[in-house]
């Protein structure tokens, strides 16, 4: 397992990341469900992605895609991070 400070936006959602100077494990996602009599997911702005809580809490942070965090990435996580880069400096 290897530990990479990235911005958000090149981490896959789904994955397991913490903030720079934090301790708290957060789940990175584009999408907040909300379950119960009228259901609907909440999607993140443009440029925005969600921290859910590891552990319930009721708190969900917003944070930029650019805000650097830490990611605990496999090898195959690092290649994945090499293409979505790749792909960006393409379209520049």
């Amino acid at each position: 397992m290897y530990k990479i400070i990235s911005e958000a936006k090149y981490i896959p959602e789904g994955n397991i990341v913490t903030k720079i100077r934090g301790k708290n494990r957060f789940l990175l996602s584009k999408i907040v469900k909300i379950y119960g009599p009228n259901p609907k997911d909440i999607i993140a702005e443009d440029g925005t992605l969600f921290l859910l809580p590891e552990s319930v809490n009721k708190n969900i942070n917003v944070i930029s895609s650019s805000t650097e965090l830490i990611w605990e990435a496999t090898l195959d996580d690092l290649c994945h991070i090499e293409a979505l880069a790749e792909m960006e400096r393409e379209d520049k």
